[in-house]
């Protein structure tokens, strides 16, 4: 086996490329003939190592510091790349791997709230919906200027309650809709909301959100 190996790394660049990609992307291909592949001139072949189960993590560490999108999103693909090395990809700024980031099993909050500084409001906007978002970082996005990053702050669970107080007298309808309707406001916050919703001009946004909070406060049993 050892020999076979030896074989296969010593010609494989001879090979044809269409051979080379099938054996990047061939899920018994050895560690050792994929970090020899991972050099390959043709990024699709690249890109098969980066996101194959037996690639290790040296391999996988030196595909990182490529500075081509789509290798850099198969890494982020693959379920072995450890933290350090997403954390890593967080720098490139690339919205598919953040996105895979955020859902991969080795996600940390840590990293969560790094790639919540992205300059992608559709990057933050992943990471305010996360389950796995701290305190810390939704805190921080829900003074995002774009709506839609700050009505997944309001409606993220792990929201806390000062945050969502902060967010009462939020410009957009749906960000107070999400607010009003969070199980972590506080009483003393939809008050707070209520006496800002008298404020507002336009009558149906007005009525909307008056409903939603008695709707909420009702179901507490306030009244």
């Amino acid at each position: 086996m050892k020999r076979y190996i030896k074989a296969a790394i010593k010609n494989i660049s001879e090979e044809e490329e269409d051979f080379r990609w099938d054996l990047a992307a061939d899920p018994t291909t050895d560690s050792r003939i994929l970090a020899q592949l991972a050099t390959d001139e043709d990024w699709t072949v690249r890109a098969n190592v980066a996101r194959h189960p037996n690639t290790d993590v040296a391999t996988l560490q030196k595909l990182a510091e490529e500075h081509f999108a789509p290798v850099l999103v198969a890494v982020s693909e693959n379920p072995n790349t450890p933290t350090s090395i997403l954390m890593r990809l967080a720098d490139y700024d690339i919205y598919k791997a953040a996105k895979n980031s955020i859902e991969h099993p080795n996600a940390t909050p840590e990293l969560l709230d790094k790639i919540a500084d992205s300059d992608s409001y559709a990057t933050r906007a992943e990471v305010a919906d996360s389950p796995m978002a701290s305190v810390k970082t939704l805190d921080k996005l829900s003074h995002d200027e774009f709506s839609s990053v700050r009505v997944r702050v309001a409606h993220n669970k792990n929201t806390a309650a000062d945050t969502l107080a902060g967010m009462v007298t939020d410009r957009n309808i749906d960000v107070l809709y999400q607010v009003a309707r969070n199980p972590n406001i506080s009483v003393e916050a939809l008050n707070a909301m209520q006496a800002y919703v008298d404020t507002m001009r336009s009558v149906s946004d007005r009525e909307f959100v008056q409903r939603t909070i008695d709707q909420e406060l009702a179901e507490r049993g306030v009244k």
